[in-house]
């Protein structure tokens, strides 16, 4: 029974459908170890259309001529040479491959003798990239850092988590290991691709900060073995970086043996690729997992600056202090496409979960009362243009004034569900542009939100108008104005 063992074992690595009576014989004839097909008189047959990044693979004899007698295990690994390979199985196998790279691809051959262990090899090179992802070589463009401002900067966790369920990093918790001075400068070469330069500077500490079980030379000589974190040093290193999708995710890949500020384990130094779970222009929040542990990271830009915290003693939103309570406004909307002609529709707006009629549009008569707790959607239906002023939203009231002898304070939470690039937050007067305070460049997260605040309004406005913009806002985005608080600053 020898043959026949061997013959199922092939069959179920191949995932082959073989029907055999469970009462069969304990002999069966016409099976033979030495009538399996030999590899070495069989080739692959290549063929990928590199404008859409489909593929064919042929089971084909020397000679180039489709095979025969044979069938083909297929096995292509598609999402990555460390991932779990695609399976096919036949004369041909066919596919589809959007991302720029070498996929490695192989064929076990069968017959009815058996399946041959050793498979024939190729590579299906996509030389082009039918998934662009500049904007996500945009995003990362330039020099980063540890957001040492945040909880949660660096963490671990269990395999498959985020990485903060075990110990999230207070802020500044880490000061003094070197981890803060550490720099790291991403350079696209090739944006649609996903692919540029990677380049870690240690800064002035001149070392990166190790797991105390790494144990990776020439890192592991400064290790003093005392069951901490350790220290090393380490100069420039520079590498390159990739970005990839796997299936939805959004992976980082940075050159073997290449890390961020802090290095957890052999498994991530050898291969460091990254989930990206959040990523915009202050903020690139990545996951390392190496099947035992996960590992979190945040990062900003170099120059990043954390707001200084507010001085002001805010009032309830609901409560009489709050300027804005029981004040009547209308809103006046325009929005442009690429020029300046107002070509865009505006957005479908509801003001306290209502829907607002498009007609009242800048109509000093159709008011609605104000209330600081309401929210105020705006569903971009079309895309305004790119540049600021293109989505402008005023909410002008009727009798709301400042008083220029006195102090006043403004904030307003900004949300949206999708991420809104550059947002304008202006304090400003109806009758005409006097301003109590601007703000621009504001970003709104996908699925989160943003308080502006303007601590201290020194301006006679009367009456009051607050101005926003969301111009570059994408298509189909519902932005929502609310937690409105005007109130004198005592």
């Amino acid at each position: 029974m020898k043959a026949i063992n061997k013959f199922f074992s092939f069959a179920a690595m191949a995932g082959a459908v073989i029907a055999l009576s469970s009462c069969a014989s304990e002999k069966i004839y016409g099976v033979d170890e030495n009538g399996i097909a030999n590899p070495e008189n069989y080739q692959i047959g290549l063929t990928v259309d590199q404008e859409t990044g489909s593929w064919t693979a042929e089971l084909q004899d020397k000679n180039g001529n489709p095979a025969t007698g044979v069938n083909g295990y297929w096995s292509v690994y598609s999402n990555g040479a460390d991932k779990k390979p695609v399976s096919m199985s036949g004369a041909t196998a066919k596919g589809l491959i959007a991302m720029k790279g070498d996929y490695p691809i192989e064929v076990k051959i069968g017959n009815h003798n058996g399946i041959a262990e050793n498979p024939l090899k190729a590579n299906i090179t996509i030389s082009e990239s039918h998934i662009d992802l500049t904007q996500y070589s945009n995003a990362i463009n330039g020099t980063w850092r540890m957001k040492h401002e945040v909880k949660g900067h660096l963490g671990c966790g269990p395999s498959g988590s985020n990485g903060l369920d075990w110990w999230a990093a207070g802020p500044d918790e880490k000061a003094g290991f070197g981890v803060y001075e550490n720099r790291c400068t991403f350079t696209p070469q090739d944006a649609a691709a996903g692919t540029g330069e990677y380049v870690f500077n240690p800064g002035e500490s001149g070392t990166v900060y190790c797991n105390k079980d790494f144990t990776v030379q020439p890192f592991e000589a400064s290790n003093p073995h005392d069951g901490n974190d350790y220290t090393a040093p380490v100069g420039e290193v520079n590498s390159t970086f990739t970005f990839s999708l796997e299936g939805t995710q959004l992976i980082l890949t940075l050159g073997a043996e290449s890390f961020l500020p802090y290095i957890p384990n052999v498994e991530t130094y050898n291969n460091p690729k990254f989930r990206v779970d959040a990523m915009n222009k202050e903020t690139l929040e990545l996951t390392c997992d190496n099947g035992g542990i996960a590992w979190h990271y945040i990062l900003c830009p170099a120059d990043w600056e954390a707001p200084i915290p507010s001085d002001v003693d805010w009032v309830d939103v609901d409560s009489d202090d709050n300027l804005i309570n029981g004040q009547m406004a209308y809103l006046n909307l325009w929005t442009s496409g690429a020029g300046w002609d107002g070509d865009v529709a505006n957005p479908l707006v509801t003001i306290g979960g209502n829907d607002w009629n498009a007609a009242d549009n800048d109509v000093e008569t159709a008011t609605f009362e104000m209330k600081g707790s309401n929210k105020i959607t705006f569903n971009y239906v079309d895309a305004p243009g790119p540049d600021q002023w293109k989505a402008q939203v005023k909410i002008k009231f009727t009798s709301l004034a400042l008083d220029a002898e006195k102090t006043y304070a403004y904030r307003v939470k900004l949300s949206s569900d999708m991420e809104i690039p550059s947002a304008t937050v202006k304090l400003g007067n109806v009758a005409d542009n006097a301003e109590g305070g601007y703000k621009t460049g504001i970003l709104v997260p996908a699925n989160g939100g943003v308080d502006v605040e303007f601590g201290e309004v020194k301006a006679g406005l009367d009456p009051v108008m607050l101005v926003f913009d969301f111009g570059g806002s994408p298509a189909g985005c519902t932005i929502t104005v609310s937690d409105i608080i005007i109130q004198e600053k005592k």
